[in-house]
């Protein structure tokens, strides 16, 4: 699945702590796709957040709820990962759903990949692969 949100810029947050800068960035909401581009789920609005260190390397921490509209079932989607902020990052991702059709994905071990395209920097992307 792919997914692209929107990110309300003027909500973005970053507060210094012993152990980085924290990033808390409002999400407007956003769509999950197929590889063919069929609407799979719809994002809710929610936040993300993360830490950066010093020297660039980002771990985000972001938490949110899917909508999958063929069957109007819930997903809460947990992610977790490193990368460089603004250049991506590699993420595992852990998906909790009733849904009849993605249900599977409950017991999955799936790695994502967020990237920011540089032409739309406030919609960023989310690939879910590696689904074993």
């Amino acid at each position: 699945m792919v997914g692209s949100f929107v990110l309300d810029p003027k909500a973005t947050n970053p507060y210094t702590t012993p152990q980085g800068t924290r990033i808390h960035s409002q999400i407007l909401g956003g769509n999950f796709t197929d590889l063919s581009g069929k609407l799979v789920a719809t994002l809710f609005p929610t936040s993300e957040n993360g830490r950066m260190l010093a020297d660039g390397t980002f771990y985000p921490e972001t938490t949110f709820i899917l909508n999958f509209v063929a069957e109007n079932k819930l997903a809460y989607v947990r992610l977790r990962g490193v990368g460089v902020f603004g250049s991506g990052e590699y993420l595992y991702a852990h998906i909790e759903t009733e849904s009849q059709t993605y249900g599977f994905l409950n017991t999955r071990f799936i790695i994502a990949n967020n990237s920011i395209p540089a032409d739309s920097p406030l919609t960023p992307q989310v690939t879910l692969f590696g689904l074993v």
